[in-house]
């Protein structure tokens, strides 16, 4: 698989998996989504330390499987703008590993995913 962005050596972890045709939501600044609103931290913030998460971790997507987790963003101040994506993953646009809480997904983004596919649901 062609990756998005670099990776470090043994990412994504192996014990990442295929999306297999699951929906998952996602802030995105553009309507509609465009590339951009499907990078890594490392990606957004490259010069930014970032204590306790993993190299490959970071170079991940995040996203989250519940439309009301990803709506709970738009409370912060940086996210109030934003609108909700939705969009389903395939095979084919990457791999994704459960992270950090309940409903949060780390994606390693291939560079097979298209952002024309995602849906704006909210504003």
């Amino acid at each position: 698989m062609n990756w998005h962005e670099e990776l470090p050596n043994n990412c994504p972890p192996s014990d990442s998996e295929s999306p297999e045709g699951r929906t998952f939501y996602r802030l995105c600044s553009n309507n509609p989504a465009q590339s951009e609103d499907f990078i890594s931290q490392k990606e957004e913030k490259p010069n930014r330390t970032f204590a306790g998460i993993s190299t490959c971790t970071l170079r991940a997507v995040s996203i989250w499987n519940d439309r009301e987790k990803c709506l709970n963003l738009k409370k912060l101040k940086t996210q109030r703008n934003k609108s909700i994506g939705e969009f389903i993953l395939n095979n084919e646009d990457g791999l994704i590993k459960q992270t950090f809480k309940a409903g949060h997904y780390s994606w390693w983004r291939s560079d097979q995913f298209n952002p024309n596919i995602v849906i704006i649901t909210e504003n």
